[in-house]
């Protein structure tokens, strides 16, 4: 008799925490979402003008910005109840970086900090707007596991580079991503 009390003890248990996991996918909300970085950046200075008549231009770019979910007007109401938070594709655009135009950025690197994470994406030969490849996108974890651990958190972004032309432009990197997040109170 002691085995069955302690047999419905176990299942009425485990019954407990599988209804808490059903409860919490109930009240969980998945919300689509873009984060969008803009980095105002501007070449440092480029080669010799012997160099451009010879069209082997090479500028070092540089520049940074702030960014934080908070300033997301679709995430906004859901900051205090983000559970997890998946990057699931992404794009970058320079201003007057067209295909065929000739321009290319031969290395680009973003570094995002703050947080507790300090993490460096390189790209290479840009030349037109670019979709970030899916082994890219992982690369991005690390910035969604910072936002679901401090949703409030300022990052700071800092793009530089090389190119073959005289960079002066903003640099827009645009995140999808899926937000899982409580219910919010509307009242």
């Amino acid at each position: 008799m002691k085995r069955i009390f302690l047999f419905l003890g176990v299942l009425a248990f485990a019954y407990t925490f599988t209804a808490c996991d059903q409860l919490d996918d109930l009240t969980t909300v998945e919300v689509d979402a873009e984060v969008g970085i803009d980095i105002p950046v501007s070449s440092e200075g480029s080669t010799s003008a012997m160099e451009i008549n010879l069209k082997s231009v090479n500028s070092n770019f540089s520049g940074s910005t702030t960014f934080s979910l908070a300033d997301n007007q679709g995430l906004k109401d859901y900051l205090s109840s983000i559970k997890d938070m998946q990057i699931t594709s992404g794009t970058i655009e320079v201003d007057g970086l067209t295909s065929g135009s000739g321009n290319e950025i031969s290395t680009l690197n973003i570094t995002i900090t703050g947080g507790g994470l300090d993490k460096t994406i390189t790209f290479t030969n840009l030349t037109g707007p670019y979709t970030i490849p899916e082994a890219k996108i992982t690369e991005y974890k690390p910035l969604a596991d910072a936002i679901v651990a401090e949703p409030n958190t300022e990052f700071t972004a800092t793009a530089t580079g090389t190119a073959n032309y005289d960079v002066d432009a903003t640099i827009k990197v645009k995140l999808g991503s899926k937000v899982f997040a409580g219910l919010i109170n509307t009242k």
